[in-house]
């Protein structure tokens, strides 16, 4: 076998292998998003220096305890997606 036709079956080989991974995360991103999450509770309150205070509970017992502290950009909507998402794991 050339040396071209061996870099030609590698790429080929990796182009599938590039598809195949692209489809998986497809289907489960596809499958998270219909899936129904747990719902959560959120609440908040004021606490001295720290301002205001933002709780996500999940529905249940949590499991684990995540605590986000803003910089700059304040609380911005990527951090709120994060931690919904955490909420809904049993953070």
């Amino acid at each position: 076998m050339t040396m071209i036709a061996s870099t030609l079956k590698r790429i080929s080989l990796l182009k599938k292998v590039l598809f195949f991974t692209a489809c998986t995360l497809f289907i489960q991103v596809k499958t998270y998003s219909f899936t129904d999450p747990k719902p959560i509770s959120i609440d908040s309150l004021r606490y001295g220096k720290f301002g205001k205070l933002t709780m996500y509970h999940p529905s249940g017992t949590p499991n684990s305890l995540v605590l986000f502290v803003s910089g700059d950009g304040g609380w911005q909507s990527g951090v709120l997606s994060m931690a919904r998402y955490l909420a809904y794991q049993g953070a």
